[in-house]
């Protein structure tokens, strides 16, 4: 390990980089989580404004991306969530509108695959000697197969360019660990974010790729990777974060805290495009190893360390050098446990991990092959959750719960010994829905229907046809066509569910000229209540019987009957006369208002100020009067194109035509 020496010793080492502009890629969490309520909103709706005001905020040499993972299919199909992985954004100049709309339009259903995205988001980078970076925002750690740490690691020791700057929005615990060690392996930053002005500010600063760096070095200029140290802004204070050996950071000036045998604090000045080698003296400190029960090192496995005043000193695989002291463990094995170490000079704290474990597998129930679709969840009896896995998953001995959730639903507990293998055997027979023409018995590529199993569990939209398990499923079609029906499946058969697609026609007209009419809108519901809609002109629908409502004027329900190939015709007057105030010479007043009723159909028209168009008839008016007139009512009769003046200073009316 090192000491800071006490001639505190800053080298400059140019950074310069080939490409002409930056590159980042910003990942976005809308996996089902985000959909929790926060301060009056949701942490999605938050996070997408607070993506989109960071892009608003981009440089103009800076090219951005974004991806997403669980925004499009639900943890129902686990397996397929899993692998809901979207560049919905190409690398580009950012064209805020479109960007916007995008952003805008994610929603938040799924799991939370962050190894896999890191992967695929790092792939995407031209070869280009450009700065590229990646800013990843979540609530929560992963939930599908992989160990995003470990994921990052790989890649920064193949991408030497690729900084990882992490976001934890509301995050708990064991997300904020995840998190903080993605950014440390790759030199990048993580960022604590509770609310929404914490994390508009975090994903911008994020978001900035870094235009220098900050690395400890012995006296030689050696580097030391196992130091760690954290920034912080020098003006305000602000936490930068917490770094292993070294790390990208925007240009500017900071007060390192290094952690050595005392916690030492000094300035530092990163500057733009260069190196900045914190120069500190090596001492003998002690390692932490996690090893197996046979004295193995396993150096594939995560590990963090706290301090004796609780403090969080860095993350690590396998092994890691640190100062002499006590130190809190936390290893990040299937099921996670703590410890203590105590460090001491010159020597090796081994910490014994249990590997020993036993398999889950997912089975065909006929054939008991694995099947490696469709995923299952594994979680202990205290509810803790341990991921879903394909084919296979390797657990400690114990109990665990085991959930399938896709189209075939399974819950079932099973207990796992050493070395054992436990089947969860799982029937992979299925028959077939399908909906159908009602005259041609032809496949109806829509509407979609929906399906249900009789519990309630949800099995979504399909089109066309849908393979499910033998069982019994409520079938749902919500279309202008309304459907719904319980059908009996059995293995190898195809059940038709038929559907009607003769339809008829509503038609609003005009009363004198039968010319259809595209306003006002009106609305139509079915004879059991099923609202349809607001249409305009024209709207084609099954044979029945109908409720439509008009909104004119003067609104009116009516009831119509459809017959296939028919117009039904809803037949509207659009003939008005005009009502409107005058005073004694015959101005125009527009300063009192007036409320309307229609006497005929008994039903109140509003306040009005200016001259109001109303359908032939008679009508109680309310005159509200001010200082100079007087609160008076009056009937009238208005006729068609007529104009009726009420006059405010004699309480009379007049119709000049």
């Amino acid at each position: 390990m090192v000491l800071l020496t006490a001639a505190f010793g800053v080298a400059f080492v140019a950074a310069q980089t080939e490409g002409g502009g930056s590159n980042v890629a910003i990942i976005l969490d809308a996996s089902g989580s985000m959909q929790a309520a926060l301060g009056g909103s949701t942490r999605i709706d938050v996070a997408r404004e607070a993506v989109i005001s960071t892009a608003e905020q981009l440089p103009a040499t800076t090219n951005a991306s974004l991806w997403a993972y669980g925004h499009r299919l639900s943890q129902d199909d686990p397996a397929a969530s899993c692998q809901d992985i979207e560049q919905v954004i190409p690398l580009s100049a950012v064209e805020i509108d479109g960007f916007s709309g995008t952003v805008r339009n994610l929603d938040a259903i799924g799991y939370t695959p962050i190894s896999d995205t890191l992967q695929q988001v790092a792939a995407s980078f031209p070869e280009d000697g450009s700065p590229r970076s990646i800013v990843l925002i979540s609530d929560g750690e992963e939930t599908c197969a992989g160990d995003p740490c470990a994921v990052a690691r790989d890649l920064k020791l193949n991408n030497v360019d690729l900084v990882v700057n992490t976001v934890g929005f509301a995050a708990d615990a064991a997300t904020r660990e995840q998190l903080q060690c993605i950014a440390q392996v790759t030199g990048g930053v993580y960022y604590d974010a509770q609310d929404a002005d914490q994390l508009a500010a975090s994903l911008e600063a994020a978001a900035v790729v870094p235009d220098g760096a900050v690395r400890i070095v012995d006296p030689q200029g050696n580097p030391l990777p196992d130091v760690a140290f954290s920034l912080s802004n020098a003006e305000t204070g602000e936490s930068l974060g917490s770094f292993l050996g070294g790390g990208s950071v925007p240009a500017g000036a900071y007060n390192a805290e290094i952690r050595l045998q005392e916690l030492t604090v000094q300035p530092v000045t990163v500057i733009a495009d260069e190196t900045t080698d914190i120069v500190v003296n090596p001492i003998i400190g002690g390692q932490v190893q996690l090893v197996d029960a046979d004295g193995m090192p396993l150096e594939e496995l995560r590990f963090s360390l706290t301090d004796a005043q609780g403090a969080y000193v860095g993350a690590y695989l396998g092994s890691g050098q640190v100062p002499v002291g006590e130190y809190g463990v936390s290893v990040a094995t299937i099921i996670p446990f703590e410890t203590t170490a105590t460090v001491v000079e010159g020597e090796v704290t081994e910490i014994v991990v249990n590997t020993e474990t036993g398999t889950i597998r997912l089975v065909d129930a006929a054939t008991e092959a694995v099947l490696e679709e469709p995923l299952f969840e594994v979680s202990i009896p205290d509810g803790a959750y341990l991921g879903a896995h394909a084919g296979t998953f390797d657990v400690p001995p114990g109990e665990y719960n085991v959930r399938v959730r896709s189209t075939v639903r399974l819950e079932t507990t099973v207990t796992v010994e050493v070395g054992a293998v436990v089947d969860i055997p799982l029937s992979t027979e299925t028959g077939t829905i399908r909906l159908v023409d009602e005259a041609t018995g032809a496949v109806l590529e829509e509407p979609l229907f929906e399906v249900s199993i009789p519990d309630g569990a949800y099995l979504g939209a399909h089109a066309g046809t849908f393979d499910v398990p033998p069982g019994e499923y409520n079938v749902r079609v919500r279309s202008t066509v309304r459907l719904e029906t319980t059908v009996t499946v059995e293995a190898g058969a195809v059940v038709d569910i038929p559907l009607s697609t003769e339809t008829g026609t509503i038609r609003l007209v005009d009363e004198a000229t039968g010319a259809v009419l595209e306003e006002p809108l009106f609305e139509v519901s079915t004879a059991d209540g099923a609202y349809l809609g607001a249409q305009s002109g024209t709207f084609d629908v099954p044979p029945g019987d109908y409720t439509v409502r008009v909104r004119w004027i003067i609104p009116f329900d009516t009831q119509i009957t459809v017959v296939p190939g028919a117009s039904a015709d809803v037949v509207l007057n659009t003939a008005v006369g005009t009502l409107q105030l005058v005073d004694g010479s015959g101005a125009l007043v527009t300063d009192i208002g007036f409320e309307v009723t229609s006497v005929d159909a008994g039903a109140y028209l509003g306040t009005q100020f200016e001259p109001f168009q109303v359908p032939p008839g008679t009508y109680t008016v309310l005159v509200r009067g001010n200082d100079t007139v007087e609160r008076f009512d009056i009937a009238v009769t208005v006729a068609e194109g007529a104009v009726t003046e009420i006059d405010v200073a004699n309480q009379s009316t007049n119709n000049p035509g």
